[in-house]
């Protein structure tokens, strides 16, 4: 959720607890194509 918001330009950074790793590049791609495809936001 919080990739998502920061590919929609609603937060700078999606920090995630130490316990958590950040999200694949591949998983990124993926969301910001479901993003755009959705017409959401500013999806880049």
């Amino acid at each position: 959720m919080k990739e998502a918001l920061v590919l929609l330009s609603r937060i700078e950074q999606a920090e995630v607890h130490p316990q958590l790793v950040k999200t694949p590049n591949q998983e990124l791609k993926k969301l910001n194509q479901a993003l755009k495809a959705s017409g959401m936001g500013l999806a880049l």
